[in-house]
């Protein structure tokens, strides 16, 4: 601040004492010649006391209202300066100002390096020092009530490449006028996170009076290049209207208000449209206090990934940086999303909370296309309650964090299943892609897509190339159980999954089968390959077998069925007798057809009816057609939630949060092949 305040000074002072020097020499009547050369002489006189030696310049004009000088160079090309003209009065010069300064053909050169901005010979009008002056900017005294400057132009080399941008200046006596910059050139800069720029222009109206100073800048169209470690992002849209107020004598903080523009991400298909910006300069700080609105933050891909959703935040200087709290709204209010945090711009560094209120999803309000547009067509409806927490931190350009997202008895109809009574805690971890870590839980009282389970739990994982990793899943299902392993490839058309089944009940399982008077008892294990695809699952040559040890088939037929098969003929009627008490000692079930709908059964039996021809042995096969969708019913009704998911859903939102991980892995739950068991304490009637 010391720097500037002496740089402002020490130009201000040496310009008006020249315009007096020049004033009592054009007064003094000496040759044109002579007068020119003295008031060269005297000029670079004043800016060698300056600190600058290196300088030539030609005295073209001196007269008692002004002088005109052309060719100013100092340095080795630091500053070039082709025109100068300046007009002064009596008046004007007691108060240490000039009437009027036009100015065109500037060049002004710099660099930078390590230790700052270099500017070369300018540097001696700072004292020799490179570095940012420290503290709230200070605003310049104008030399002149009339100010004119046409192509000014001003280079900043750096490794990346030049920065070139172009300013223009028209002030009346008034002070009011207008203001044009362009940029042709501002390369990524070689740092974590680099910013390139095509060329733009922005400019507006100005008004500059000794105390006060107002700057309107119009919209104007821009894009940018974001460059980090994942590459080069285009960012392109419209600038808002800026109005700028400042005092340069005190008083009232600096202040900036933005309306309108629109910022457009291609790569990433987002809008940010109506950004409406009220800052004030904390002097005390150096930071800003105010607030900031966004009208709409918009996925513009042809399916959404959210809904759109505005924002409304404050910000202020706190503990060393900028504090901010913010609330993303969309859906009539009724989606809520809070931030709060600290960012500390010394650093380029900060973080955030983040908290989403509870949402109250039910069928024909609020449902998960509302939430989630791209998943529309996939969930149908919902029932159930979703709230999350998380924290996101960024610095040295990088950016992390994750969101903890908990559903409480969420009910959810698919087009292909019914998710009933899910509960879950799951941690998604970004920036983008989005990813979810090893090991994260989430149970159901009951899985319906024709087969019927119950009482699930799954342990999974999403990997940033959007496949979930079922790493084991484990159901209840005819008195058995059903497990699986495998991937899901949420981009892919078609999904392949087998399930493993385990020591059910045929009992249970010939329910299925359309032909009354069918029974059996005994055990089955098998694999049910799965294709799902185009909202319908297919069973694929199913296969169940009895283990050693067999059982009994039953088939007593009443009224018309037997009526039916006595007509059949006798060979017919012989096997009809046998099935009435079958033990059979081989029993292969094999299931094709479409899981919600019809489905072919056969079953191939070996084996005898100990009272039925002395026990002759039979071997035969039996096709009958059924439907899955009838086979358990009120499954679920003693659900329970596993702890480890209570207990997470507890901390969902809370201020003490812990790594999810750490929760996931207190206790073993099922194990890499999808056996073992899991702690549930507690029972959730229906």
């Amino acid at each position: 601040m010391a720097d500037q305040d002496d740089l402002r000074e020490r130009a201000l002072g040496g310009w008006v004492a020249l315009a007096a020097a020049a004033l009592v020499i054009a007064t003094a009547g000496l040759a044109v010649a002579n007068r020119n050369a003295i008031v060269e002489w005297s000029l670079l006189g004043q800016l060698g006391r300056m600190g600058i030696g290196d300088a030539s310049l030609r005295v073209e004009r001196v007269g008692l209202g002004g002088m005109a000088i052309r060719d100013i160079e100092l340095g080795d090309g630091d500053l070039v300066l082709r025109v100068l003209d300046v007009a002064w009065s009596t008046e004007a010069l007691r108060a240490r100002r000039l009437d009027a300064v036009y100015v065109r053909g500037l060049r002004v050169r710099g660099a930078l390096e390590a230790s700052g901005v270099r500017l070369g010979a300018l540097d001696a009008l700072r004292g020799g020092s490179a570095q940012a002056p420290t503290g709230p900017p200070r605003f310049p005294v104008l030399p002149a009530a009339r100010l004119e400057v046409e192509e000014a132009n001003f280079t900043l080399e750096t490794d990346a490449g030049p920065t070139i941008a172009t300013l223009a200046v028209h002030l009346d006596e008034a002070g009011d006028g207008r203001v044009a910059l362009a940029v042709t050139a501002l390369p990524a800069l070689e740092t974590a996170l680099g910013l390139g720029a095509e060329p733009f222009a922005i400019g507006g109206s100005v008004s500059f009076r000794p105390e006060r100073l107002e700057l309107t800048l119009d919209a104007a169209p821009f894009s940018l290049l974001l460059s980090g470690a994942e590459g080069v992002r285009r960012i392109t849209g419209e600038t808002p209207a800026i109005a700028f107020s400042a005092w340069p004598g005190g008083g009232e903080p600096p202040r900036v208000v933005t309306e309108g523009g629109q910022i457009l991400l291609p790569d990433s298909a987002l809008a940010v449209r109506g950004i409406v910006l009220d800052a004030r300069l904390d002097a005390e700080a150096g930071l800003p206090t105010g607030s900031l609105t966004v009208a709409a933050i918009r996925d513009t891909s042809e399916e959404p990934r959210f809904p759109t959703v505005g924002l409304r935040g404050d910000f202020s200087p706190a503990n060393g940086g900028l504090a901010f709290n913010a609330a993303l709204t969309g859906l009539d209010g009724r989606l809520t999303l809070q931030l709060d945090g600290l960012h500390d711009p010394a650093r380029g560094a900060g973080r955030a909370d983040l908290e989403l209120s509870p949402l109250a999803l039910k069928a024909g309000e609020l449902g998960p296309g509302d939430l989630l547009p791209r998943l529309a067509h996939l969930l149908q409806s919902a029932d159930g309650t979703v709230e999350a927490s998380g924290e996101f931190s960024w610095g040295g350009g990088e950016a992390s964090g994750f969101m903890d997202i908990g559903a409480v008895d969420l009910t959810l109809q698919t087009r292909a299943a019914l998710i009933d009574r899910l509960n879950a805690a799951v941690r998604i971890e970004g920036p983008w892609p989005l990813r979810i870590p090893s090991g994260q839980l989430l149970s159901m009282a009951r899985l319906d897509f024709g087969l019927e389970l119950s009482n699930g739990l799954v342990r999974y994982a999403l990997r940033d190339d959007g496949v979930v990793v079922i790493e084991a899943a484990e159901w209840e299902f005819a008195g058995g159980s059903i497990r699986s392993v495998g991937e899901l490839d949420l981009g892919a058309e078609e999904q392949q999954m087998t399930l493993t089944v385990h020591d059910v009940d045929l009992a249970e399982l010939l329910e299925l089968v359309n032909l009354d008077g069918l029974s059996g008892t005994g055990r089955l294990d098998g694999e049910i390959p799965l294709y799902l695809g185009h909202g319908s699952i297919e069973i694929r040559d199913a296969v169940l077998e009895a283990p050693s040890g067999g059982g009994w088939i039953r088939y007593q037929p009443a009224g018309e069925a037997t009526a039916v098969a006595s007509g059949a003929g006798m060979a017919f009627g012989d096997l009809l007798e046998a099935l009435r008490s079958f033990r059979y000692e081989q029993l292969r079930m094999t299931v094709n057809g479409d899981a919600q709908g019809s489905v072919v059964v056969a079953l191939s039996l070996h084996g005898a009816n100990p009272e039925h021809r002395d026990a002759q042995t039979y071997e035969f096969n039996l096709n009958v057609d059924g439907r899955l969708g009838d086979l358990v019913r009120e499954s679920g009704a003693a659900y329970r939630i596993p702890a480890q998911i209570e207990e997470q859903l507890g901390r969902i939102g809370s201020a003490a949060r812990s790594p999810a991980a750490a929760l996931l892995h207190e206790v073993p739950l099922l194990d890499a092949t999808g056996g073992g068991g899991y702690d549930r304490p507690r029972e959730r009637q229906e």
